[in-house]
Parts: structure tokens; C-alpha cells; sequence
């Protein structure tokens, strides 16, 4: 079945849906087309081609976020300014991502499994996506979307994120379930349009990064985020990160509701000056913003973290050198007005012979913002640098083990409230 000849003529015909039965279907890149929603039954495999050459360069590239010399964008399913499309299961896409392993020549451009950019009228649905050879769902400048019941197993590759969304509008993200090897649901604004009005809840959230992330890519604003009734599962380098490094303004953020069943550290906090752009035609910009952030009711237990070799480090930090919960801000440009109500956290202490003081806790402010790269956080709790209005009602911050430092740290702290 040539799946791409059947689109084309849906979309021809004025729209409809293409139903993919039973079986398995090798191809590469499929371009969805206005008004078609693609179906695929209960049996129906389509798995990624193994070569590059079947996957065209893309309409809409742009510079990666760790690696700026890397230009992304190829995907096995793709759709560029498309209206009132879809994809929904219940079958499976597997992305043949082990065939772009790196140290090749073709990791640099290794697909992404489904990207859809500048699209609106959207919809994915019940459907199990595993072993892409990059990110598994990537939505740049979309609007209107529909993600619900997505199963999401993306260990194929390094740098493997579940999904992403980034530039985006009036996004519902509902009762998936992603296990990847890079973040797991990764929120990014590389365009000058915001990323605005998202609604994720019902959500379980696994990986060897982070769970739930704002950032690193930063240039455009983030507003009116919520997060709810979501089930952290697995964050090998934390539950929960909002950063904004690169000038934009991330602001009005609720996440309510959380269960941290296994992460490294709770939540970061950090607003920098990175500067980073990311398409063509973009300038620098100035240091971010941070602010209006609400932590409501997440309850979890942390673990120690093990293997992570900050800069000027030549050994692996400590188990416990930041499970904190922590907030950086830079001089002049603190994180600002963030509620933290009604949350127990249970973190895991250590014993420290030293530890520097929280001033001592180096800037970094055009650094990439992993908190691993701060070195030894100088508190077991909670560590507040460059900060304003930091309010902590009804929070419990207990330890399972001892811990030498103190349970908080505070430095430019301005107007800080505990109890």
C-alpha cells in the first residue's frame, strides 16, 4: 500500500480518512495533507526506513538547542502548514531509531518521528509511538491541538525526547504515557510567537532526563501553562524544570497535583542569559524572565543521582549534591513571585565534608542551565540565589538520611516566605 498515493488522493477528493489495516509498512517520510486523518488499526505497523535518503530535507530546518551545529527537522511523518489533520490508532509507528546511532554519519540528521509545523486544527490520538531516531513528536508554531492517550516508549537513540512542544497554542495534552530516553514532555519556544494556553493533565512521565521541562530553548515567551493530576515515574535528571535562559518570558505556570514516585530532584528553577537563537534571521536577545510560577500539592520521594561531572569538575559529584529543590536566578534578573503550597517532599540527604556557600555557587549565566553543572548545592532542602517573593506555605521538606548541610540556603533572596 503506497500510503503517501493514498493521502494525496484523500486530500484530493476533499478529505477523508486513509485506514491502514493490518500490517507492516516501511517507508519513509509521509506528508499529511489538509483535511486527512490518517488511521491505523489495531496491527497496523508503519516502521521508519533505515536510510536518509528517504527522508527529503526539511521545508522548515533549524538549530538544535545542546548542539547548535546540528540542523534538525527530517521526520517520517511531517506536515508543514497543514489544517484539520490527524493521526490516530490504535496501531503502532516504530521509527527504526537504532539504525542513526551516534558516532555515524547519519546521527546529525536523524528523523524525528512525527513533526508538524505552523498547523492548526490538530489531532493525535491513541496511539503507540516507540524508537524514533530523534525526538518522537515534535510541534512547532502549531495551534489547536488535540494529544490524548499517546503511549510513547522512545529509547532507540540518544537525545531521544517523547514530545515536544514547542511555539505552540491552545495545546490539550491528556492521559498519555511516555517513557523516553532524553525529556519526556518537553515544552520550547524557538519562535518569536509564544508558547501559550497549554492544558496537560492525567499524564505518567518517565525518563533518563527530565519528566516535565521548560526550555532550554527559550527565545520566544511561555505563558499560561497548567499542569495537573500528572504521575512522575522515572526522572533520571529531575521531576520538574522551568527554565527560560535564551529571552524570553516565561511566565503564569500551575503545576498541581503531582506524584514524584522516582526522580533525582524535585524542582529547578532558573532564569539566565544564554542568548541562544535558532533560525534564521533571529538576534540575540536579553536575559530572560521568570515569574509567576505556583507548585501546588507535589508529593514525592527523591533518590540520589549518581555519574554527573559538572564543569571544572574532574570527578562525578556527589549522590546527593543537588536534590534540592532550587531556584537561581542572575544578578538583576532574579526568579521571581513563585508560590510553593501545600507540598511534602521527602529528599535523600548525604554527608559532606564541605560544601561551598550558596555566593560561592558559580553564575553561569550563559551556561546551559543543568543544575548538575552549579556544582554541590550548599543546602539538603532548598537553595534560593537571585530570587524575589518566594512564598512557601504548608511545604514539608523532610530527609531519609542525614545530611551535614543545612536545609536552606539563601542568597539575594529578597522577601522570602516560609511557614
Amino acid at each position: 500500500m503506497d500510503i503517501q498515493r493514498q493521502i494525496d488522493a484523500c486530500h484530493a477528493s476533499g478529505g477523508g480518512v486513509v485506514t491502514l489495516p493490518p500490517g507492516i509498512y516501511q517507508c519513509g517520510t509521509i506528508v499529511l495533507k489538509d483535511g486527512v486523518t490518517l488511521r491505523l488499526e489495531a496491527g497496523a505497523r508503519i516502521v521508519g526506513s533505515t536510510s536518509l535518503q528517504y527522508y527529503p530535507p526539511p521545508p522548515d530546518a533549524f538549530f538544535d538547542g545542546c548542539d547548535k551545529r546540528q540542523v534538525r527537522g527530517r521526520a517520517l511523518i511531517m506536515a508543514c502548514g497543514a489544517h484539520d489533520i490527524a493521526v490516530t490508532g490504535p496501531g503502532t509507528v516504530n521509527g527504526s531509531g537504532q539504525a542513526f546511532q551516534k558516532g555515524t554519519p547519519l546521527y546529525a540528521e536523524r528523523p524525528f518521528m512525527l513533526r508538524l509545523v505552523s498547523c492548526r486544527n490538530v489531532r493525535l490520538e491513541d496511539l503507540h509511538l516507540e524508537q524514533a531516531a530523534a525526538w518522537c513528536c515534535v510541534l512547532q508554531d502549531c495551534e489547536d491541538v488535540q494529544i490524548r492517550n499517546l503511549q510513547i516508549d522512545n529509547h532507540g537513540n540518544s537525545n531521544n525526547d517523547g514530545l515536544d512542544l514547542d511555539s505552540c497554542r491552545r495545546v490539550k495534552v491528556a492521559d498519555c504515557a511516555i517513557d523516553s530516553d532524553d525529556d519526556a514532555l518537553c515544552l520550547k519556544a524557538t519562535f518569536r510567537t509564544p508558547l501559550e494556553d497549554i492544558a496537560i493533565s492525567g499524564c505518567r512521565l518517565k525518563s533518563l532526563g527530565a519528566a516535565l521541562k521548560f526550555g532550554t530553548e527559550s527565545y520566544g515567551d511561555f505563558r499560561r501553562v497548567s499542569c495537573r493530576n500528572c504521575q512522575v515515574t522515572g526522572g533520571n535528571m529531575g521531576a520538574v524544570k522551568i527554565m527560560s535562559v535564551d529571552g524570553g518570558v516565561l511566565e503564569d505556570v500551575e503545576i498541581e497535583d503531582m506524584d514524584i514516585l522516582s526522580a533525582t530532584m524535585p524542582v529547578f528553577l532558573r532564569c539566565g542569559a544564554r542568548h541562544r537563537i535558532y533560525r534564521a534571521g533571529q538576534e540575540p536577545k536579553g536575559p530572560s524572565v521568570l515569574r509567576r510560577i505556583i507548585l501546588r500539592r507535589i508529593h514525592g520521594r527523591i533518590q540520589a543521582h549518581e555519574g554527573i561531572i559538572a564543569p571544572d569538575h574532574e570527578e562525578p559529584l556527589p549522590p546527593c549534591a543537588h536534590t534540592c529543590l532550587a531556584a537561581l536566578g542572575i544578578q538583576g534578573h532574579p526568579v521571581q513571585q513563585v508560590l510553593c503550597e501545600d507540598c511534602d517532599l521527602e529528599l535523600p540527604g548525604g554527608n559532606f565534608a564541605s560544601w561551598p556557600d550558596l555566593q560561592q555557587v558559580p553564575e553561569r549565566e550563559d551556561g546551559y542551565p543543568e543544575i548538575g553543572f552549579f556544582g554541590v548545592m550548599p543546602a539538603s532542602c532548598l537553595c534560593l540565589k537571585h530570587t524575589e517573593d518566594m512564598v512557601f506555605r504548608n511545604c514539608r521538606f523532610s530527609l531519609y538520611s542525614p545530611d551535614s548541610r543545612p536545609q536552606i540556603a539563601q542568597f539575594d533572596a529578597v522577601r522570602t516566605s516560609i511557614g
